[in-house]
C-alpha cells in the first residue's frame, strides 16, 4: 500500500514538470511579480552535469532574487552531478532533488531554513550538512538515500519527522543534538548499518518503528527527559545488547517496542536506586538482566577568583555514572588565572588545556581542589612623545603618583583611563588614582611655561581654534616645524609639517586634543 501511495505521489508530482515562466542561461524559472522572487523549476530538458544557480536573474527588464528551489526542480535528473546553491535561497521544496542518482554531494547554504518532503528521496548524496537555521527535518526528506553514510544535524532542529531517513541502509553514524525533543515514526527504519548514535539529552518521545531493523545497533542510551517509547520503536534490532536508561522513572514503553530483541541477553542499565521501578514496569520487566549503574560523586572545592562547572552543571558536586567521562571547566574571574588543580590530592595542573580538565571513564569518587591567583596588575604611565613606564601595583588599592616637570615646563593635562583628572592633581604634583582592579593607564602631557615664549614672535606663536563640526583650525607656527596632534589620552592623531599658512583638518567632535609644536603645547576642547 505504501509503495502504491509513493507511485501516486510521484505521478501527481510529474504533472507540473513543464510549468515555467522563463528559461535563462540554462535554468528554468517561475517568477512572483509582487515579491520580485524567483523559483528554480524544471522544463523540457533535464538538468545534467554542473548547474550554478545565480542569486539574481533579470526577466522582462526586472531583477528577481532567486529564493527557492521549487518542487520537482531537479526531479529524476540522473546525470546531474553538482548544484551550486546561492545564499539567496531560503527553501528547498518537495522532490527538488529526488532520484538524482549521480548527485553525491551538495552544499546547502546557511540561508536555507526549510527543506520539504521527499526533497532528496533516492538521491545519490553520501553526506549532508543540514544548515543551522532549519528547525524541522520533514517527512521522508532523505527517504531511500542508500549511499548516505553520515548526516550532520544542527542544534536548531527540534523535530525529526516521519520517515526522514527511512531505509538509508548505509548510514552508520548519527549525532542527534540536544535541541531535538521528538523523533517521529519510521525515522531510521531499516538503517541496517547504523552502529553509533548519540541521542539528544532533551529527547522526550521516540515514535513508532523509529529504529526498526537497525540490525547493527549494539547499544543505545536513553536520556533522562525521555517519557515514551512507541510501538516497535526498536523492533528487529537483533544486535542490541546494551540499553542505558538515565531516567529513574521508566519511560512509558509499548509492549512491542523491543520485539525481536533478545531480552534474555540484552542488559538494561538503570540509575542507582531505580531497579525496582524497572523490574515492575510494563515492558521493561520482560528484560531478564536489569542492573543498576554504579555512580561516583565528583565534588569540587574552589577558592576565590573564579567559578567551575562539572559536565556543564554549576553544582559543587555531581553523581555520574561509572565509566562515563567528566569535564571540569574552570572559569577565572577578570584579573585572575588558574593557580592549581588537584584530584584526590594529585596535582594535575599540567594536564589542563584552555582551563578544561577531562576525566575519562570515571571509576572512583573524585575530590577536586581548585585555586585561582591574581594576575599581575600594572599602572602604565605614559607621555605623548616619550614612551611609557609600566609599574606593577597592588590589586584593589589606590596608587599615589608624584608628577613633576623639568624647569621651564609644567603639567598640561593628566588623564586616568581616558578621563581628564588634571584638576585632581595637587599643587605639589601628587595624584592618587582610584582603586585599581585591572590594568590602568595614566597619561601625562607637559607644556612649556609662558616665560619661555618671550623670544617667540607673534607670527611663530601656535594658535589653535575649534571652527565647529569637528573642524580644527591651526594658525601661526614655525615654518618647517612638525605640528603633532594627540588625543587627550596621548594617542597621536596626526603629524603635519607647518608651512606658515592656516591649516584646517577634521577631528572627532566632543573630544579634547593636545596640539604640540617644539616647546609650545595647546589643549583644545572640540
Amino acid at each position: 500500500m505504501k509503495k502504491l501511495l509513493l507511485f501516486v505521489l510521484c505521478f501527481i508530482s510529474l504533472q507540473s514538470v513543464f510549468a515555467y515562466d522563463a528559461f535563462i542561461d540554462g535554468i528554468y524559472y517561475n517568477f512572483t511579480q509582487a515579491s520580485k522572487k524567483a523559483s528554480v523549476t524544471s522544463g523540457e530538458v533535464k538538468y545534467s552535469g554542473r548547474v550554478t544557480i545565480p542569486e539574481e536573474v533579470t526577466f522582462d527588464g526586472k531583477v528577481y532574487e532567486v529564493s527557492e528551489i521549487g518542487a520537482d526542480a531537479f526531479f529524476d535528473c540522473s546525470s546531474l552531478t553538482t548544484v551550486d546553491i546561492p545564499n539567496s535561497v531560503t527553501s528547498i521544496d518537495s522532490y527538488a532533488f529526488a532520484y538524482c542518482s549521480s548527485l553525491t554531494a551538495i552544499d546547502i547554504p546557511k540561508s536555507v531554513t526549510s527543506i520539504s518532503f521527499f526533497a532528496f528521496e533516492y538521491s545519490g548524496v553520501t553526506t549532508i550538512d543540514i544548515p543551522d537555521n532549519v528547525m524541522f527535518i520533514l517527512n521522508y526528506t532523505f527517504f531511500g538515500c542508500e549511499k548516505l553514510t553520515k548526516i550532520n544535524i544542527p542544534n536548531t532542529v527540534k523535530t525529526i519527522c516521519l520517515g526522514a531517513f527511512y531505509s538509508c541502509i548505509n548510514l552508520t553514524t548519527v549525532d542527534i543534538p540536544n535541541s531535538v525533543e521528538s523523533i517521529g515514526d519510521d525515522v531510521f527504519w531499516g538503517c541496517k548499518s547504523l552502529n553509533d548514535i548519540v541521542i539528544s539529552e532533551n529527547l522526550r518521545y521516540i515514535g513508532k518503528r523509529a529504529f526498526s531493523f537497525c540490525e547493527n545497533l549494539k547499544a543505545i542510551t536513553l536520556p533522562k527527559e525521555l517519557r515514551e517509547i512507541a510501538e516497535s520503536a526498536f523492533s528487529g534490532c537483533t544486535s542490541l545488547t546494551e540499553i542505558y536508561c538515565q531516567r529513574t522513572t521508566p519511560p512509558l514503553l509499548n509492549i512491542t517496542a523491543f520485539d525481536n530483541v533478545r531480552k534474555d541477553e540484552c542488559k538494561v542499565y538503570v540509575p542507582s536506586g531505580s531497579l525496582s521501578n524497572y523490574t515492575s514496569a510494563e515492558g521493561w520487566k520482560e528484560f531478564v538482566n536489569i542492573l543498576e549503574i554504579e555512580q561516583w560523586e565528583v565534588a569540587i572545592t574552589a577558592g576565590l577568583g573564579g567559578s567551575t562547572t562539572i559536565n556543564g552543571s554549576s553544582d559543587n558536586s555531581l553523581s555520574v555514572d561509572a565509566g562515563s567521562d567528566v569535564v571540569i571547566n574552570m572559569i577565572p574571574d577578570e584579573g585572575y588565572e588558574l593557580d592549581k588543580i588537584t584530584v584526590n590530592g594529585l596535582d594535575v595542573t599540567s594536564d589542563v588545556e584552555n582551563n578544561i580538565y577531562n576525566i575519562s571513564s570515571i571509576s572512583e569518587a573524585k575530590n577536586i581542589d581548585i585555586s585561582f591567583k591574581r594576575l599581575p596588575m600594572y599602572l602604565i604611565i605614559s607621555h605623548a612623545d616619550n614612551g611609557q613606564v609600566k609599574v606593577k601595583v597592588t590589586p584593589d588599592m589606590s596608587q599615589e603618583v608624584i608628577l613633576s616637570a623639568n624647569p621651564k615646563w609644567e603639567i598640561n593635562t593628566v588623564t586616568f583611563n581616558g578621563v581628564d583628572v588634571t584638576s585632581e592633581v595637587s599643587a605639589d604634583g601628587v595624584y592618587v588614582t582610584p582603586i585599581i582592579s585591572k590594568n590602568a593607564e595614566l597619561n601625562v602631557s607637559l607644556q612649556s611655561k609662558i616665560a619661555t615664549w618671550i623670544n617667540v614672535s607673534s607670527s611663530e606663536r601656535l594658535r589653535v581654534m575649534a571652527a565647529g563640526r569637528g573642524k580644527m583650525k591651526i594658525e601661526g607656527g614655525v615654518s618647517g616645524a612638525n605640528i603633532d596632534i594627540y588625543t587627550i589620552s596621548g594617542s597621536m592623531v596626526k603629524s603635519i609639517e607647518c608651512t606658515g599658512e592656516t591649516i584646517e583638518l577634521i577631528v572627532n567632535e566632543n573630544n579634547a586634543y593636545i596640539v604640540k609644536m617644539n616647546d609650545q603645547v595647546v589643549k583644545i576642547q572640540m
